[in-house]
């Protein structure tokens, strides 16, 4: 059975509520999505992690709509989208069958490794699902 490796600083619940914008890639799921404070306009987005004995891992971090533009359009790369406009730090959520059982206010150095990606990575429009337009 593989374990989810252990992660200090445990919360009752996000700082704020986030509402689900759009998914910016996924495959067979969620791979990085984005969402938004309930009140306000802060933005955010999350990025799948690990997954282990039923349990989804993710890292949601606060962005700017620009970095998301950017990365969008392969002018950012992934670990910069996660870590330059988060000032280093984030929240790591799990969830079973889409709920929330557990929040961990996190600094993004003390990550597990592989929770972060590779400097090189940038977006791939083929994990990017279709999108409504308005």
């Amino acid at each position: 059975m593989t374990v989810l490796p252990e992660i200090k600083n445990r919360r009752d619940r996000l700082p704020r509520e986030v509402v689900w914008v759009r998914e910016l890639e996924e495959f067979e799921g969620p791979i990085l999505s984005e969402y938004r404070a309930a009140l306000g306009s802060t933005q955010y987005v999350e990025k799948w992690c690990a997954r282990a004995d039923g349990v989804t891992r993710s890292l949601l971090v606060r962005v700017d709509q620009r970095a998301i533009a950017e990365y969008l359009g392969k002018r950012r790369t992934l670990l910069s989208l996660l870590t330059e406009p988060s000032d280093g730090m984030g929240h790591v959520i799990d969830r079973r069958k889409g709920e929330t059982v557990a929040v961990y206010g996190v600094y993004l150095d003390d990550l597990p490794p592989g929770y972060l990606p590779k400097p090189t990575v940038f977006h791939d429009e083929e994990l990017r699902p279709e999108w409504d337009t308005g």
